[in-house]
Formats: structure tokens, C-alpha cells, sequence
């Protein structure tokens, strides 16, 4: 600790240009991978739901899920509760309703959870779509209709009108999307998508320039040098 070094990130990357981090053994099933042209919200269940008792909310709550979901006595409703908004559906998979009139029952769970997690209520006017999936799942969306741009000296297209990685490959008129860092593509954005290896990416995907809005990608596609300082 008494010493000072001083070096550059330049030299640190050098000396680690040889760290080798590829592995075969990664797990690349797709998910299911859910395309929406609104906004949504992807609720998320680890399988069927299962209930039991909440004693500090006292009703009814899913517990394999990382959303608050429940259900009260004498109702067959579940509730899930976004953005201090309730919404309700006859089953997990839908389809969810707003709650315009709460029971005094649910607007006392709200209060006992905004109590320790407070979120300025969702707009009326931007009520998000909610989406439900009992198995591993992805949700990609765009603000309305699909557009794309060019990706300038390549034979890409990205969605401009959307947050998510999703790039159109011209030539083959085929669909990519980047997920937790690994690739899928489809003929279509609402299905079958299949996984991707790198290495058998469009080398278009590799002339993806430094500072275009999509950039954030190359540290994903082999042998650029964003990749190598994230292997790194």
C-alpha cells in the first residue's frame, strides 16, 4: 500500500491480450423469445404458480415469481400489482386488465408495499401491455410498428424505434437480436428463433462501426476489439 504505480490502460491490456475466457460449455437453448410492438411488461414465472400465505401483506401471494402477485379470499382473480397499479386476470397467463376500482383490500396491500418500496404510479396514459410466461423468456419490443435504419458500410439493418439489439441481415432477409450475450435470429420477430453461435455471425456484424448507435454489440461479435477487452 505505501507504493504508488502508475501504468496505462493500454499496457494492462497488453500484458492480458493472451486470457484465454471461451468456454463450449455454456448452455444456448433458446428462450422464449416474445416480440411486442407496444409497451410491455414480460412477468415472469418459475413454472405454475404457487401460493401461499403472505402474513405481513395477509393475502394470498405467488411465490415463483419476482413480481408481486396474489390473491384474495373469496376471489378467483389474481392481482399483480406494477408500477403502484393493479391489474387482474381469471390466470397467470392472461389477459390483464387495469383496476380502475380497488377493493379496500388491495389498497391496503399497495400501502403496506409502497411503504417500503414507493414508485411514482404509472400514467394512465402509458399503461404498459403485461405478458406473462411460466418458462425461461425474453421480451423484445418496439414503439409501435417496426422501423430500421442502415448500419452505415455494412448489409445490416438495426430497429431504430426500439431499445432492444435487433438487427435485420439483408441479404438473407433473416432476424438477430443480442440477449445476455448470446445471438439468436429468425425469419420472423414472432418466431422460431434459434441460437447463433458467434463465430457464425454475418462478418458484416464485425464492420459495425465504433461510435454508431448499435456499437454496444461489437464487444459480442468475435475478433473485433471491443470482444477482446471483454474477454479481457
Amino acid at each position: 500500500p505505501k507504493y504508488r504505480y502508475d501504468t496505462s490502460l493500454d499496457n494492462v491490456l497488453a500484458e492480458l491480450d493472451q486470457v484465454s475466457g471461451t468456454s463450449d460449455s455454456y448452455k444456448n437453448d433458446p428462450p422464449k423469445i416474445i416480440f411486442e410492438e407496444k409497451n410491455s411488461v414480460l412477468v415472469s414465472f418459475d413454472g405454475d404458480p404457487k401460493l401461499s400465505e403472505d402474513k405481513d401483506l395477509g393475502v394470498e401471494r405467488v411465490l415463483n415469481t419476482p413480481f408481486i402477485v396474489i390473491k384474495l379470499k373469496n376471489d378467483s382473480h389474481y392481482f399483480l400489482y406494477v408500477g403502484s397499479r393493479w391489474f387482474s386476470a381469471a390466470a397467470v397467463s392472461g389477459p390483464w386488465n387495469y383496476v380502475r376500482q380497488e377493493s379496500p383490500t388491495l389498497k391496503s396491500v399497495a400501502q403496506k408495499i409502497d411503504a417500503n418500496q414507493h414508485t411514482p404510479p404509472i400514467s394512465l396514459d402509458s399503461l404498459p401491455y403485461i405478458v406473462t410466461s411460466t418458462v425461461p423468456a425474453e421480451l423484445i419490443q418496439s414503439n409501435g410498428q417496426p422501423n430500421f435504419a442502415p448500419v452505415a458500410g455494412t448489409n445490416l439493418l438495426y430497429m431504430s424505434n426500439s431499445h432492444d439489439n435487433i438487427f435485420m441481415y439483408i441479404s438473407s432477409q433473416m432476424y438477430y437480436v443480442l440477449l445476455s450475450g448470446r445471438w439468436y435470429r429468425a425469419s420472423n420477430l414472432h418466431g422460431n428463433w434459434e441460437y447463433v453461435a458467434p463465430t457464425a455471425l454475418p462478418a458484416d456484424f464485425a464492420k459495425i462501426p465504433e461510435g454508431s448507435p448499435k456499437d454496444v454489440v461489437l464487444a459480442s461479435v468475435p475478433g473485433t476489439p471491443a470482444a477482446k477487452e471483454a474477454v479481457i
